[in-house]
């Protein structure tokens, strides 16, 4: 095996979860989670005004920028489901 890929395994396996189900002995090879408890990623571009605002907003309640968003999406699939308008903080209309 050349060098590259050994260290390109040896990246993949350092950084990725392995695991054997114990019970059968096999090798799990998906993830077997309820699509609610799984995460997938999506990258977004935000305008720069927007972006600093939003990390602004997520410090002030001691969240993660990637949470508060995530918070922000779920809040609006739920009313858009539902047909219910979004709920808003109080504090977040005053900006506080």
């Amino acid at each position: 095996m050349n060098p590259e890929k050994l260290n390109e395994l040896r990246e993949y396996y350092d950084n990725n979860e392995v695991a054997m189900d114990p019970a059968t002995g096999c090798w799990e090879s998906e993830d077997t989670r309820p699509a609610s408890e799984r995460m997938a990623g999506f990258s977004v571009r935000l305008p720069v005004d927007v972006l600093e605002r939003v990390r602004a907003l997520a410090s002030a309640r001691e969240l993660s920028t990637g949470e508060w968003i995530r918070q922000a999406v779920e809040a609006a699939v739920v009313a858009a489901d539902t047909g219910t308008p979004r709920v808003v903080d109080v504090n977040e209309r005053h900006g506080i």
